[in-house]
């Protein structure tokens, strides 16, 4: 087996799934992706469409670690470009009505730029939590991390592609509540 891996838990049935291996990894990462059904009676309760129910794309990843000397930024971008454009051509594909990325993306704004989010695509976090950093990783308020790193480090990033004949219209995020760091 592989010495490192990503996994996604779902009481949801996989109707889908596959993992794609990053082209420029030097860390082994890649892109898991699972395909679920929610049912019409749960889009009820979140606030969906109660018709129908709707097929989803579900991901994650680890994208390549911020290790000196370069601290592999031009890996990441790249690892992120081909993350959101494989999961944006699976949900055309498979009809899904959109599609939810998430994972430690190691991502900083000041050494990665901003995320190269594709038309229909959402940064979660900011935008429920306009101006709010989100940090994900504080050193500062975690006593039991080194150093002053801060950060957003964990992303969670959704594709709204409405109606795509998977039913369930466009992914809505939910409220949210930073437990931790």
């Amino acid at each position: 087996g592989a010495p490192y891996f990503c996994l996604i838990a779902s009481k949801l049935p996989f109707t889908f799934r596959e993992h794609v291996p990053f082209r420029n990894s030097c860390m082994g990462r890649g892109l898991l992706v699972v395909e679920v059904e929610v049912p019409a009676e749960t889009m009820a309760r979140i606030g969906g469409d109660a018709s129908e129910s709707c097929r989803l794309l579900v991901a994650t990843s680890h994208l390549e670690s911020p290790q000196p000397p370069n601290f592999y930024s031009e890996a990441r971008v790249a690892q992120m470009r081909q993350c959101l454009e494989r999961l944006d051509a699976l949900a055309r594909v498979r009809g899904c009505s959109g599609a939810a990325f998430m994972g430690d993306l190691n991502w900083t704004e000041r050494r990665d730029g901003d995320v190269p989010l594709p038309r229909g695509w959402v940064d979660a976090w900011a935008a429920l939590e306009p101006g709010e950093p989100g940090y994900t990783y504080d050193a500062k308020a975690n006593a039991m991390l080194m150093g002053g790193l801060k950060g957003r480090l964990d992303r969670l990033l959704y594709l709204r592609r409405g109606g795509g004949g998977g039913g369930g219209g466009a992914l809505q995020p939910y409220p949210t509540e930073m437990v931790g760091t």
